[in-house]
């Protein structure tokens, strides 16, 4: 799905979601595509129709990392990016995540960097493998106690 132009809620309504389950959502390799306002509207729908204890995981890049000429892998995203038809766009502030998402209505926020896991399970032959720096993955729990959430502008 295109979730810069498509409802996220229709799609899953279309498939038979039942937002007051339990679900986890992971939402991989897609935020650092989206336009602010695609993220906006899909963690709205995530805070608004999902049922108590519900989750979302998902990757995002460091504004920083993205903004940053000079790392070689960056351009080199950003070339094959082009060659698809896509393009970088979203990041989120780094250190900044966890006001992002509470703002978002989601709460309980884990934020792992690749380094966090290259230390954790990079060990012995792999522990020379390079990890590039300025990329995470979060994951959160939908905050119902604060009630409905709308997307930020």
């Amino acid at each position: 799905m295109d979730f810069n132009t498509q409802d996220l809620g229709e799609r899953l309504q279309s498939g038979g979601y039942n937002e007051q389950g339990k679900t986890l959502i992971i939402w991989q390799g897609v935020t650092y595509f989206l336009t602010s306002q695609g993220v906006d509207s899909t963690l709205a729908f995530i805070a608004n129709h999902s049922g108590p204890g519900s989750a979302v995981i998902f990757d995002y890049f460091y504004n920083e990392t993205l903004r940053d000429t000079t790392l070689s892998y960056v351009k080199a995203m950003r070339r094959a990016a082009q060659m698809t038809g896509e393009e970088y766009m979203f990041g989120i502030d780094q250190g900044q995540i966890e006001p992002f998402l509470t703002r978002r209505g989601v709460s309980d926020v884990h934020n792992v960097t690749l380094e966090d896991l290259k230390r954790r399970y990079f060990t012995g032959p792999n522990a020379g493998c390079v990890i590039p720096p300025g990329i995470a993955i979060v994951s959160a729990r939908v905050n119902k106690a604060n009630g409905p959430q709308s997307a930020l502008p």
